[in-house]
C-alpha cells in the first residue's frame, strides 16, 4: 500500500492497539515502522495505517492518491520456467514502479475516462444501455484477470484461470476475452462496435450450428 506525499498525511506500521491509540489521542500517526517483523499475524496483530488531515484535504485541496498492490517475483511459472513480471523490464525496483504510478496518476485517469467514453458510445450503438453496462463490466474483468510477464525479453499477457488448478490462458478464458483485449488499440478501419457486432454474429452462428 502506498500514497503520494502531501500535507497532512501520516502513516504508521505497528501493533493494532498502538496504532489506533496513537491516532485516537493525536489525530495523526508518527511515521514509524515497527522493526519487530516479520512475525505471525496473530502476534500483536501488525497493521499498516494512513491518516489524513481533513482540514488540509478540504481547505488546501491536498488530496493524496492511495494505491494497493501485490508484488510477486516470479509472477508465474510457465513450462517450469519462472517468468518475471513485465514491470521489471522498465523499472529497477518496485519502489520505482510505484513512484511512476503516482506520478502518472492524473494522466492515466484522463486516458481511462476517454477510453470508457469510447467503449460506452460504441457498445450503446450496438445493443443499448444494458449492453453498454455489460461491456463496461466485462472490460474490467478481462483486464483484471490478465497477468503481464516477460519471456525471453518479450512481453506476454497470460489470462488467469477461473478454476483453482493453477492453469493459465485456457480456451475457456481466451474466448470470452477476445473482444475486450484488442479494444484499446483498434485497427485502422472499424470501431469497437464493429468487433462487438462481429463477435455477437459469430456466437449466434455457433449456437445455430450446435442446434
Amino acid at each position: 500500500m502506498s500514497a503520494t506525499r502531501t500535507v497532512g498525511l501520516s502513516y504508521q506500521i505497528g501493533r493494532d492497539l498502538a496504532v489506533r491509540t496513537a491516532f485516537a489521542k493525536k489525530g495523526r500517526l508518527d511515521n514509524s515502522v515497527d522493526p519487530d517483523q516479520p512475525r505471525a499475524i496473530s502476534d500483536r496483530w501488525p497493521v499498516f495505517a494512513f491518516a489524513v488531515d481533513l482540514e488540509s484535504y478540504v481547505v488546501r485541496l491536498c488530496r493524496p492518491c492511495f494505491s494497493i498492490g501485490h508484488v510477486r517475483e516470479p509472477a508465474v511459472s510457465y513450462l517450469a520456467a519462472p517468468l518475471p513480471p513485465l514491470w521489471k523490464s522498465y523499472f529497477g525496483s518496485w519502489q520505482d514502479m510505484v513512484g511512476f504510478f503516482h506520478a502518472d496518476y492524473s494522466s492515466a485517469v484522463a486516458r481511462a475516462d476517454a477510453f470508457d467514453r469510447r467503449v460506452d458510445s460504441d457498445a450503446r450503438k450496438v445493443g443499448g444501455d444494458k449492453y453498454r453496462g455489460l461491456c463496461a463490466l466485462a472490460l474490467r474483468q478481462a483486464y483484471g484477470g490478465t497477468e503481464l510477464v516477460s519471456r525471453n525479453g518479450e512481453p506476454w499477457a497470460l489470462l488467469k484461470e477461473i478454476s483453482s488448478d493453477g492453469n493459465v490462458s485456457t480456451v475457456d478464458v481466451i474466448y470470452p476475452s477476445a473482444p475486450p483485449l484488442p479494444t484499446p488499440t483498434p485497427p485502422t478501419s472499424g470501431s469497437c462496435s464493429d468487433r462487438y457486432s462481429s463477435m455477437r454474429s459469430t456466437e449466434a452462428g455457433q449456437r445455430i450450428s450446435r442446434a
